[in-house]
């Protein structure tokens, strides 16, 4: 199993501090809320978004659509990308693609914990 954390993951709606569990062979298994450090979890600054294997294609034209905007927020970012997408919703078992996106530069308040008296940083 692999686990993956970011500060926003997108599977159809925009989730904060959370982390996606995939089996070995890459397969959707669950999203969950980061609550605190798990160990063997990957964490990833930024966002990730998880496609299911079937709306892959569509990628590289919603690429073309966005990689000239400016985006301020992740927010903003993944508002985007959902209106650039049909709607799904990935069910367990089902192949995904992982794409890692990033702003630059980052917002240090933007990127913060839920509360910030914990550490939001897995490794």
């Amino acid at each position: 199993m692999v686990r993956l954390a970011s500060h926003y993951l997108f599977c159809s709606s925009l989730l904060r501090l959370s982390y996606v569990e995939l089996d070995a062979a890459g397969n959707y298994l669950s999203v969950f809320p980061l609550d605190g450090e798990m160990a063997c979890t990957s964490f990833y600054n930024g966002l990730l978004l998880l496609l299911p294997a079937r709306l892959y294609p569509l990628w590289a034209d919603v690429w073309r659509q966005v990689q000239g905007e400016a985006f301020d927020t992740y927010p903003a970012l993944a508002g985007r990308l959902g209106g650039c997408f049909p709607a799904w919703e990935l069910r367990r078992g089902e192949p995904v693609r992982i794409l890692h996106l990033t702003l630059q530069p980052f917002a240090a308040s933007e990127l913060g914990t839920h509360d910030g008296s914990r550490d939001g940083h897995v490794e």
